[in-house]
């Protein structure tokens, strides 16, 4: 062993002896100065201080130190556009590395990592992952040779991201991050850096995975990472990059403020780092322009498309390629200011520059051909825009090239997922519009139920609440035509399955959201979990509620960090149950939707089902009772919308009889009347119209009155005195319920549970509106006398008023009563519906001071087993209208949280008149022989209210959501 280490010593000796002769405090200042101007982004000044470097080490014949340092330099010049050169360049050095240093596999696998670089840069992503995938080969376990690891992967996922391949990038992505955390310090600079390149990657990963909230996680983590680096333009660099990705997130979440807010602090920096790059100055503006655009704030967006072209051509000439896209985005402004001849100038403009450089079926030509598309369907040119939207698919799949248009794209061949769904909707509308010949027609739906399966398969990969409901948005849009489709199909044809397909579509945009949540929630109920992980689901959940609503009140921001752990640890334990009980995950993703036969095998002679479906152009309805079931199409969306509108203001505002009754007899007709003929017989209607949820239609008025000068509300027909009227999300929730109804559900001993925090049970003079923060004396007396009437026929009761109606009390309860019963006060909150609340003792006013408040965002992650729960409040069934899924409201919360019936309010209601109304609710629901009959007690109670000359504002604001 000593003899071995002599020999060693000895043949090291040279290398020793060169390395003492170098002047290493001039190394040490060399490499000082060209890290300088590499953090100032002075990359000539850089290279030339690494090659001095190199040429140091390679006068000493210091082989490995000089091509590192001579790899540094050359990178320098990356940026400066010779690829040819560069790439070169490498293989020449890698060649003498090969022959001088054929064991120094880090050092080659720097070099490919290099290769795939440049080949990147060119737009060779395949060529590029080749080079990435030798150096990987190559490197090692140890700490220098992961940093060369973690650069492979992160070029190789670079790569795949452009290919399309986002599972796979993600996937190194995240490997990378995780090898990071595992084995580098925080205080290590390269691999902060590293870190916060890889964050800033994984962003726009997130974004073509429409993962937008973890992308913002993502950024999140970048920015930390980014303030323990030195500051630096090379630092301004990366926070650009982090913003800048970020900002996109918020578009696309429909974030504008802070979108644009981002973009903006992506244009300050740039005046830092360098304000005469105006290709990079032009970029930003343009990227401030697009989120106006999406906003549709069409003169600012105009602004600042064309001041981003203007300083683009400061920098180039009016046909680089470099203008192609803010051409194309200033046309599509045009398209929306309805200004086509423009449009189409600036668009011919885009298409010359990119076809001359990449053919007319590239990647980076599909948005032109959607926005051209859209401006020749405005002009109705629908043959043009068929054409545009078929080289828009072929333009975003790898392989597909067929010519003809009727051909179908394969759906596991696309590069951007939303781009590639829009044609596919496009080209359905396309088809959907060209008349005389039914092929056509025909094609439109096969491309729209296309559209839809892509749109089912890549929901399946978004894991986020929030993003999965704006998955919402883009079926939404998908509903807006396809229904025209099945409808001319139908009219041709004769035959029923469009019909069903129709009907399909209108379930398709109504509560996907909720009933993938109710799924979920019937997964874990018997998808055979243990007890002991449900439990710490739960308790996750809902401390990820907590934190999120912490956040959301401004407060709490230490716990940001807290929140990303709790999520990420979510998914992992999500991931876990999916793939450790196949029942649960088959339970989980079981979404199919009821058909009009099923609606027809859950419903009983006297019960119709209502469905409308807002359109482009027309509303549909779609009238389903136990015999037979038709779709209408009411016409004029327009006016409908506006007779809607103007119904509301006529309750909310009290108007007078002769103001109101023409208005709700006006709407009676467009609504109800198409459907009249189907309904002989029918007692019991069921309502499903998120686009109608603050227009209760008990107050329609069926038949106008011979005096409208008598001012005698008692007299009205109302639509409320001919039917028993309840409402649902959407026809397939609606028919799990009865479904579920007819099983045996727990039996509870506690029948009634009621709760009153704002009153003693004595009833006062002053009126009070429950949503105000104020006694509300009557809600007292209302809890006491439904009490006493359940009392009355022996049934088991509690109610607690004032100081002892707490949330933690209500939080025991819940679980445990038929019926709950809350008379207090509610906030509804359209912009963060997480944050509506009701009032119970201890509740404040103080918005940020939550603790005594049930908030939304509480009540979802409750286990609920109430047939029936009241929200005898203001606006319970107030929230955030979100397309595809409707109001986002408390009342909703309960039932996502496992009620089975709600009863809420549409808008602020009066203590007096609500007290009344539940009261007379409770007294005719007892008197019936099966204590089932919400339906028939609630139009009982308010006919009561209407032989008393009452407004409908103070009884057609309190609905029924259930079977």
């Amino acid at each position: 062993m000593i003899r071995f280490a002599k020999l060693l010593l000895l043949s090291l000796f040279p290398i020793l002896t060169q390395a003492q002769q170098i002047d290493t405090s001039l190394v040490a200042d060399l490499n000082k100065k060209a890290h300088f101007f590499d953090n100032d982004l002075q990359k000539d000044s850089a290279k030339t201080y690494y090659l001095k470097v190199a040429d140091i080490y390679r006068k000493h014949q210091l082989k490995a130190l000089y091509y590192e340092a001579f790899l540094k330099g050359i990178k320098q010049g990356s940026l400066a556009g010779d690829y040819k050169k560069l790439k070169q360049v490498a293989l020449e050095t890698l060649k003498k590395i090969d022959s001088e240093l054929p064991n120094h596999r880090t050092l080659k696998a720097s070099y490919y990592d290099f290769l795939g670089t440049l080949e990147w840069n060119e737009e060779k992503d395949k060529q590029s992952i080749d080079w990435y995938n030798k150096g990987l080969k190559l490197v090692g376990k140890d700490q220098k040779s992961m940093m060369v690891r973690l650069s492979l992967w992160l070029g190789k996922g670079n790569s795949l991201n452009s290919l399309g391949k986002f599972k796979e990038s993600d996937e190194l992505y995240e490997k990378g991050v995780e090898l990071l955390e595992q084995k580098f310090s925080k205080s290590s600079k390269k691999a902060n850096e590293m870190r916060v390149s890889y964050y800033k990657n994984l962003i726009a990963n997130k974004v073509s995975t429409r993962e937008f909230d973890k992308g913002l996680e993502a950024g999140y983590k970048g920015l930390q990472y980014l303030q323990l680096l030195s500051l630096s333009k090379k630092r301004y660099f990366h926070k650009q990059g982090l913003l800048f990705n970020q900002a996109i997130c918020y578009k696309l979440k429909k974030s504008y403020l802070k979108s644009i807010e981002a973009y903006r602090a992506c244009i300050q920096l740039q005046k830092k780092v360098d304000p005469e790059d105006f290709g990079e100055m032009g970029n930003y503006v343009f990227r401030l322009g697009r989120a106006y655009l999406a906003q549709s704030k069409l003169d600012s967006a105009l602004y600042y498309h064309q001041k981003a072209i203007d300083y683009l051509l400061k920098e180039y000439e009016a046909t680089h390629i470099e203008l192609a896209t803010p051409y194309y985005g200033l046309g599509y402004v045009y398209t929306r200011q309805r200004k086509h001849k423009l449009a189409n100038k600036y668009y011919a403009k885009s298409l010359n520059s990119l076809a001359k450089k990449y053919g007319e079926i590239h990647p980076n030509l599909v948005l032109l051909y959607n926005y051209m598309a859209s401006n020749s369907y405005m002009l109705k040119k629908y043959q043009a825009t068929l054409n545009y939207q078929h080289k828009a698919l072929m333009s975003n799949t790898r392989n597909f090239r067929d010519h003809n248009v009727f051909v179908e794209p394969p759906l596991d061949d696309y590069y951007n997922s939303l781009l590639f769904y829009n044609s596919l909707r496009g080209k359905g509308m396309s088809l959907g519009r060209l008349q005389g010949n039914i092929k056509y027609t025909k094609a439109s739906l096969a491309h729209f139920k296309l559209a839809d399966t892509f749109m089912k398969k890549f929901r399946k990969g978004v894991s986020r609440k929030s993003d999965q409901i704006l998955v919402g948005h883009y079926i939404y849009a998908l509903v807006l035509d396809v229904i025209r489709t099945c409808e001319s199909l139908y009219i041709q044809t004769g035959d029923k399955k469009y019909l069903e397909e129709a009907f399909y579509f209108a379930e398709r945009e109504k509560a996907s959201f909720l009933l993938s949540a109710l799924a979920e929630a019937n997964a874990k109920k018997f998808g055979k979990i243990p007890s002991s992980l449900l439990s710490s689901e739960l308790r996750l959940r809902q401390k990820i509620a907590r934190y999120q609503s912490s956040l959301a009140l401004g407060k709490g921001n230490s716990l940001r960090d807290s929140l990303l752990k709790l999520n990420q640890t979510y998914e992992k334990l999500t991931k876990r149950l999916e793939q450790s009980y196949p029942k649960y995950a088959r339970l989980k993703f079981d979404l199919r939707l009821a058909t009009p036969a099923d609606i027809q095998a859950s419903i009983d002679d006297q019960t119709a089902l209502l469905e409308y479906t807002f359109c482009r152009e027309s509303v549909y309805l779609m009238v389903i009772t136990k015999k037979h079931y038709e779709f209408i199409r009411i016409p004029e969306i327009k006016k409908v919308r506006n007779q809607l509108d103007a119904y509301y203001e006529a309750i909310q505002s009290e108007s007078r009889l002769k103001k109101f009754v023409p208005i709700s007899h006006r709407l009676y007709q467009y609504l109800i009347q198409p459907a009249k003929k189907h309904l002989n017989g029918i007692k019991k209607l069921v309502v499903v119209a998120p686009s109608l949820e603050s227009a209760p239609l008990e107050a329609l008025v069926t038949e106008l009155p011979k005096d409208l000068n008598q001012d005698d509300f008692s007299r009205i027909n109302y639509l409320n005195s001919q039917y028993q009227i309840s409402y649902h999300y959407s026809a397939t929730l609606w028919q799990k319920e009865v479904a579920q109804a007819i099983k045996q559900r727990p039996n509870m001993t506690l029948r009634f549970v009621g709760f009153a925090p704002f009153s003693t049970g004595e009833s006062k003079i002053y009126a009070t509106r429950r949503g105000a923060s104020s006694h509300l004396p009557e809600s007292g007396v209302e809890v006491k006398s439904i009490y006493n009437l359940f009392r009355q026929q022996q049934l088991n009761a509690e109610v607690s008023l004032a100081k002892t109606a707490t949330k933690e009390l209500f939080m025991q309860k819940i679980g445990k009563a038929h019926i709950v019963h809350v008379a207090s006060h509610s906030e509804a909150n359209t912009k963060m519906p997480g944050l509506a609340k009701v009032r119970f003792s201890g509740c404040g006013e103080d918005e940020k001071e939550v603790s005594g408040c049930l908030l939304a965002s509480e009540i979802y992650n409750l286990v609920v087993n109430a047939d029936l729960l009241v929200l005898s409040s203001c606006s319970s069934g107030v929230g955030k209208f979100t397309k595809g899924e409707g109001v986002f409201s408390l009342a909703r919360s309960f039932l996502y949280a496992g009620a089975h019936n709600v009863v809420f309010s549409l808008w602020d209601i009066d203590d007096q008149y609500t007290k009344e109304l539940m009261v007379a609710f409770y007294k005719y629901f007892l008197a019936t022989q099966n204590n089932e009959g919400y339906q028939k007690a609630l139009q009982m109670a308010r006919s009561q209210l209407i032989k008393q000359n009452t407004h409908p504002k103070h009884w057609a604001g309190i609905v029924l959501i259930g079977k």
